[in-house]
């Protein structure tokens, strides 16, 4: 699962977590089985490296095309699943 927050995913779902690469690009090749992209609220506003991270994951529509949101929980966080 690749996600702004590891230490939270790995801690509350036995999952490991890691770090957002700077671009989608980047993560699709680095990183191909990702399965799973968690967003907390926090990454949708914020400091400029949060917004530069929403710009290419969330409002990217490659990305959006390859995952499919599954998820979007009361705090405003957002779970993401490969569709392919």
């Amino acid at each position: 699962m690749v996600t702004d927050v590891p230490w939270m995913v790995a801690w509350y779902c036995e999952r490991t977590g890691i770090w957002f690469p700077v671009t989608y690009e980047s993560m699709k090749m680095h990183l191909p089985s990702v399965n799973y992209v968690y967003f907390s609220a926090r990454e949708q506003t914020g400091s400029f490296r949060e917004q530069n991270i929403k710009k290419e994951y969330i409002d990217n529509p490659i990305f959006r095309e390859d995952f499919k949101l599954i998820k979007e929980f009361n705090s405003g966080a957002v779970l993401f699943k490969k569709s392919k």
